[in-house]
């Protein structure tokens, strides 16, 4: 979800919504933070993401994370070093390889 909030924009994961229909709500959390936002009125939101852009490439964004990206984020949110280790290993992977 993209919400426009205090001049900023923000792109967090929607991990709850408010089934008001006077008044929606969304509580969006980062991957990487150990809390939610808070909750997201109808006109902070401005859409949704369907892809980023990674190496020049557009990679669709999953609805829902499997069962094992969520425990990964859960992970992440809860531990610094685990997130600097997990950006670590994604760099060493994405690296381009010399061919000898």
């Amino acid at each position: 979800m993209v919400v426009g909030r205090d001049g900023k924009l923000c792109a967090h994961r929607v991990i709850d919504a408010a089934d008001d229909a006077e008044n929606p709500q969304w509580i969006t959390q980062g991957d990487a933070l150990p809390a939610p936002d808070r909750p997201v009125l109808a006109h902070e939101l401005l859409g949704r993401v369907a892809y980023l852009i990674r190496a020049g490439k557009c990679v669709p964004v999953p609805a829902e994370l499997s069962v094992i990206e969520n425990l990964i984020a859960k992970i992440v949110r809860r531990s610094a070093p685990a997130a600097r280790a997990l950006v670590y290993l994604h760099r060493i992977r994405q690296a381009p390889r010399e061919v000898v």
